[in-house]
């Protein structure tokens, strides 16, 4: 990666970070093919942040994979600061060749956020989390605190991701996929920040639920 700034930040001895690593290490070719068939609202997420957000806003995206919301967000945002995080080597090499005539706008690094602390260029005016926090378990707390401590007082935390499913055999399975959707997401954030706007969605004539959530701290 030549744009990327790369700190090695994980422990092979975190088997969650093991799992989650190996499992993009499979998937991270093929991700930008298959994820638009399910992780509904991501435009949606960003076409809600111009009206929460300054001309020169510091957005931090966590759990970027291949750079997929981060390109949309130097298109919205031309004079942003942006940083992506992820655990995934070759999700972020991915991101790097399509980040490449934004480079100047983006930095990517391979981190373990909400483990390790990082070293912003400017403190985030936002942290986004798209299809991330349902696969941290555990410690998806500890991301969600993280965000918040690290945020600008004014500043807001988007989120889009899975919500329910009132099926439990397709829990199960997107459990297999490390992903959990117990709608256990949305107390927590509501507890520790406001509702700007919020959102929950039906997919797939009911099969699961989403939700989009900005909020701005407490």
């Amino acid at each position: 990666m030549n744009s990327v700034q790369t700190l090695s930040i994980y422990s092979e001895q975190d088997s969650q970070t093991s799992k989650i690593s190996a499992y993009y290490r499979l998937h991270a070719k093929i991700y930008d093919w298959t994820r638009w068939t399910f992780l509904f609202g991501r435009r949606d997420v960003l076409d809600w942040l111009p009206f929460t957000l300054r001309d020169r806003p510091s957005i931090v995206e966590v759990g970027c994979g291949t750079g997929h919301n981060l390109k949309n967000i130097a298109e919205r945002f031309p004079k942003a600061r942006l940083m992506g995080i992820d655990l995934s080597s070759e999700m972020l090499d991915i991101a790097d060749k399509k980040l490449k005539e934004v480079s100047n706008l983006v930095i990517l690094r391979q981190k373990n956020y909400g483990s390790e602390k990082v070293n912003f260029h400017q403190i985030p005016d936002c942290v986004l989390f798209s299809y991330c926090l349902t696969m941290v378990n555990p410690d998806w707390e500890k991301l969600i605190l993280q965000a918040k401590n690290d945020l600008q007082p004014d500043g807001v935390i988007a989120v889009v991701d899975f919500h329910a499913s009132p099926k439990r055999w397709f829990q199960r399975w997107m459990g297999v996929n490390h992903v959990r959707m117990e709608a256990h997401l949305l107390p927590f954030l509501q507890a520790h920040f406001a509702t700007v706007r919020l959102e929950k969605r039906r997919a797939y004539f009911g099969l699961w639920s989403y939700f989009i959530f900005i909020g701005k701290i407490k």
